[in-house]
């Protein structure tokens, strides 16, 4: 039988971790965007 905590930790973990990249890129693409930087292929 699994230990459900486990399944909590790693969710909690996950769900930080969305958080923190969300907090980490979005100021990073707003200042790229208003600088006029795209993407080129």
């Amino acid at each position: 039988m699994e230990n459900h905590q486990d399944h909590r930790l790693f969710w909690l973990g996950m769900g930080l971790a969305m958080i923190a990249g969300f907090v980490a890129a979005f100021p990073v693409n707003y200042w790229l965007i208003g600088r006029g930087v795209t993407h080129k292929h």
